[in-house]
């Protein structure tokens, strides 16, 4: 995930991400970086559409995560890096909301990073993009 995060952090300064989403040398530049991650964390050897569809998980993670540090009685502990909130306060969420049941004890040490990328851009006139600092 790390390696991941670097490539998309890398392409975004190169300008391949738009509000829209990133571009297809961008996946390939991707592949490319994870090769023989295989080796050492286990699966199949990496591809655009594997790399295209992580993403699009961590970005949906990222986005509950910020959900919930805005709920009240919720918050964000930034060393640990996640998120935060009294047993009593979970419990009665998780009884509403059992998918969030995951998130309670997980950590997301690339959370910033995630957000900087999904938040931290936008189109401009010209297909460029510009890098908001959080």
């Amino acid at each position: 995930e790390a390696t991941l995060v670097s490539t998309l952090k890398k392409e975004a300064q190169k300008e391949k991400q738009s509000d829209t989403g990133w571009k297809k040398s961008t996946w390939t530049a991707c592949v490319v970086d994870l090769k023989g991650s295989e080796l050492i964390c286990g699966g199949a050897p990496k591809k655009a559409s594997s790399c295209r569809d992580h993403w699009g998980n961590m970005k949906a993670q990222a986005k509950v995560v910020r959900k919930l540090q805005e709920l009240s009685g919720f918050g964000w502990d930034d060393e640990a890096k996640c998120v935060t909130a009294p047993d009593n306060v979970w419990d009665a969420y998780i009884v509403v909301h059992p998918e969030a049941s995951p998130y309670r004890n997980k950590r997301f040490p690339l959370y910033d990073d995630v957000l900087s990328l999904i938040d931290g851009c936008y189109a401009t006139r010209n297909g460029a993009i510009a890098i908001l600092e959080l």
